[in-house]
């Protein structure tokens, strides 16, 4: 089939005719996002414009204990995936023409889960449709917040970033439509109106593609279930209680009283530069995963990409590292491994390095 641009024309010139639209509705918390999206859905359905409305707020659990990321982001992944299944399977009774997406995005990684899960369905991702706020006071002053409330600006400044980044990806495959979040309510309404119409009459032209997550790495894992699965288990095996990265990150300077005589140091210091990006490195029996220090991805390897003992002599391990460019092998990444994490023997349960000196850890390397 060859696109004509145009969706009404393209289903009638296609053998499998696309299902419905779908739109993701991203911006700072608290600036209307869920609000906005029920209004334009009252609308639509009184204009008789069958649109559903997914909002992933609505789907997290209240616990007495704060979940970890990748849980939550498979929680509301997974009651999304009902949902879409629901209309799929519906869409012989009671079509819709669409369906808008409120979710609050950790990063670009969950635009990849899901235009890879969209995929799967044969649905497309129409459209990112940002609301834009630049005036974090004139925020505050609507939500009825003080001046001088410094968490909140911290927070805002925090998922601006990651909204920039978020708008540049979705730019890349021409899919960001921008809002200004701040106007009159009913002006927002309208204007996201025309961009979600708009979305849904055209045929997307491009998609994000796992391959264009990151030039320094391979191609991003791209489904969250798998992404959750691993996750789940380094944590299982570090046993952390914090949902913080395991691996070394804290390069301290050395102070005079680490080199006297007097506090001799017994195991060892590494002082270093390097110009790679920390990373673990996951086996669980089955497969190689890198993660990445934010944690919001990990990356498949090969088996051919291992280079120490066999593989299947061994359990699960982690190890601790940097991923690099070597000066001579420019197009090539490679793993430099400085620590072990934890090392299970095959057909072990316990972790053979947790209680082990520097210099027996780095025994089981060699």
């Amino acid at each position: 089939n060859i696109s004509v641009g145009n969706a009404s024309l393209q289903a009638l010139r296609s053998a499998v005719p696309p299902k419905f639209a779908c739109i993701l509705l991203v911006g700072l918390p608290k600036v209307g996002k869920t609000t906005i999206g029920r209004h334009l859905i009252e609308e639509l359905s009184a204009d008789k414009l069958n649109w559903a409305f997914f909002s992933g707020g609505d789907h997290l659990r209240d616990t007495p204990v704060k979940p970890s990321p990748w849980d939550s982001t498979k929680e509301i992944f997974d009651a999304l995936d009902k949902k879409l299944d629901a209309h799929i399977e519906d869409q012989g009774k009671n079509p819709i023409k669409g369906l808008i997406i409120d979710k609050q995005c950790r990063g670009t990684e969950e635009l990849y889960y899901l235009t890879a899960m969209l995929k799967k369905k044969g649905l497309s991702l129409n459209g990112v449709i940002g609301l834009e706020c630049n005036d974090d006071e004139e925020l505050m002053t609507r939500l009825q917040l003080t001046g001088d409330d410094q968490t909140f600006k911290e927070r805002c400044k925090f998922h601006r970033v990651i909204q920039t980044r978020i708008k540049d990806v979705a730019k890349s495959v021409g899919l960001w439509h921008a809002v200004n979040a701040l106007d009159e309510r009913a002006a927002v309404v309208n204007r996201v109106r025309s961009l979600v119409l708009g979305c849904s009459a055209q045929v997307p032209h491009k998609q994000l593609h796992p391959s264009s997550y990151s030039e320094d790495i391979s191609a991003i894992v791209d489904n969250y279930e798998t992404y959750a699965n691993v996750m789940s288990t380094l944590f299982g095996l570090v046993r952390l209680t914090k949902h913080s990265f395991p691996g070394f990150v804290n390069y301290t300077p050395l102070g005079k009283n680490h080199l006297t005589k007097r506090f001799g140091l017994k195991d060892y210091v590494v002082r270093r530069k390097s110009d790679g990006a920390k990373y673990v490195l996951l086996y669980d029996e089955t497969d190689l995963f890198l993660i990445p220090r934010h944690m919001r991805c990990v990356v498949k390897l090969s088996k051919d990409a291992w280079l120490g003992v066999p593989l299947a002599s061994v359990g699960k391990f982690i190890l601790d590292g940097e991923l690099v460019r070597l000066a001579k092998e420019k197009i090539r990444e490679k793993f430099l491994v400085s620590d072990v994490l934890c090392w299970r023997e095959k057909g072990g349960t316990t972790n053979v390095v947790s209680r082990a000196t520097w210099r027996e850890r780095q025994e089981r390397l060699t």
